[in-house]
């Protein structure tokens, strides 16, 4: 049904190679909200190192517009792939976990 996991047949180094890109943006997008360094944010998911300075050199310095349309995007990247699996999103939630605040 929709909104529900469902396992895709055939999951394979393609899709696993997806789902921890999709690990590494969610997670750097959110650290990025809630004001972590790139050092902070790495101690929590070390493979997203490469991710996290990149997204940190776009984005550079927070304003109103940009923390909004990070959040969408955060948002939007969590739950595109819930139905098929988020792999560490899905099996480790509390590592991942923003405060409610970054989100205001």
């Amino acid at each position: 049904g929709a909104g529900q996991r469902c396992d895709l047949p055939g999951a394979g180094q393609g899709r696993e190679f997806v789902i921890g890109t999709l690990v590494n943006y969610v997670h750097a997008l959110g650290s990025w909200l809630t004001d972590w360094t790139v050092d902070q944010a790495t101690s929590i998911w070390p493979q997203s190192e490469q991710t996290l300075r990149v997204v940190y050199a776009k984005l550079g310095e927070p304003s109103s517009r940009k923390r909004w349309l990070v959040a969408c995007l955060w948002k939007n990247l969590q739950e595109i792939q819930a139905w098929a699996g988020r792999g560490a999103l899905d099996e480790e939630p509390e590592r991942f976990r923003i405060p409610e605040t970054a989100l205001t």
